[in-house]
């Protein structure tokens, strides 16, 4: 185990220079941390690291060096009541604004946050050359991961092609499954591609043997998520153990909440209706920060407060799932 403190508290941004048309100014963090976002090391594209609720951070696994096999890189220290928290994150953000969102939203930090009261897992996808491009390599992901759905490649072929294409999702599949083997609950939390990685991981690993394991133990929030509602429950999760939300302005919600197979007719008609929709609203919208805005998850957490509160942090305490469209 490799340890290492870093600083967690993000920069302080310079007021925007541009209007913004966007609902609110809640989500300007992220956007402005999308848009600064600088390529990354190879090392932090699936790096794994601890973060407790005073910030500390603690390099665990870099990329590549995680194994599916005991004993758990997890330590006893990021484990509570025998769960532990993992959150895969985004496209095309620096490890800093993954920092930020596990502080806001799992530690308690914004006013529309949840608190887990525990540490929180890491796993970072790493920002690549151009949104562009870590666009492009989900794209593969998600083409992939069809492939194994449907049994169509070899799994140990697709297992190394998957990994070669996103580092990230080999950090998933083996943290994921030590912990398993280690007996642990596993709460997961994915935004956008981050839910794309950790679907294709969850496959695997049905596919390896470990679905019932995954069922009775793995619980997954959906932010957003590059991947649809079926991926996750065709990966074992149980539908009471899926909480599936994002915004109907969002298009990564609103594009990728349809179940993508040669046997899904409908849903595919549906994925091309949308994606002409979202083509056009990006025609109209060249800036992309109104999608940033719905597709950030401080616009997520601050939409899911209800009545009773705050959705989410009645999942994360153990209640029941579902499918949470937001306006």
């Amino acid at each position: 185990m490799v340890s290492m403190k870093i600083q967690t508290a993000p920069q302080p941004l310079p007021p925007p220079k541009r209007k913004m048309d966007v609902p609110e100014d809640i989500s300007l963090e992220y956007i402005d941390a999308r848009e600064s976002a600088q390529e990354e090391p190879p090392n932090l594209k699936g790096v794994v690291y601890e973060q407790t609720t005073t910030g500390d951070i603690t390099i665990l696994k870099h990329s590549g060096q995680t194994t599916g096999e005991l004993p758990a890189d997890i330590p006893e220290s990021a484990v509570k009541d025998g769960r532990v928290v993992i959150y895969v994150d985004g496209i095309h953000q620096e490890m800093s604004e993954q920092n930020r969102q596990i502080k806001y939203f799992l530690h308690g930090f914004a006013t529309a946050g949840a608190d887990v009261n525990q540490s929180v897992i890491g796993i970072h996808e790493g920002a690549g050359k151009s949104g562009f491009r870590d666009g492009v390599r989900i794209a593969k992901v998600l083409s992939m991961l069809k492939l194994v759905q449907h049994g169509v490649v070899p799994l140990e072929w697709a297992s190394k092609k998957i990994y070669t294409i996103d580092p990230a999702i080999k950090s998933v599949h083996d943290e994921v499954k030590q912990s398993l083997l280690a007996g642990r609950k596993v709460q997961l939390m994915t935004h956008s591609g981050g839910g794309a990685e950790t679907a294709t991981a969850l496959t695997l690993l049905a596919r390896e043997g470990m679905r019932e394991q995954i069922q009775e133990n793995v619980r997954v929030l959906s932010l957003a998520s590059a991947a649809a509602h079926k991926d996750f429950v065709k990966a074992g999760v149980k539908k009471e153990s899926l909480y599936y939300t994002g915004s109907q302005n969002d298009p990564v919600h609103y594009l990728f909440r349809h179940y993508l197979s040669p046997c899904d007719i409908p849903s595919a008609i549906g994925f091309a209706a949308d994606v002409v929709r979202y083509g056009y609203h990006l025609l109209t919208d060249k800036t992309q920060q109104t999608a940033y805005h719905y597709h950030s998850p401080d616009y997520i957490f601050a939409a899911s407060v209800d009545d009773q509160g705050q959705r989410i942090q009645r999942f994360l305490d153990g209640g029941p799932g579902g499918n949470f469209p937001l306006p």
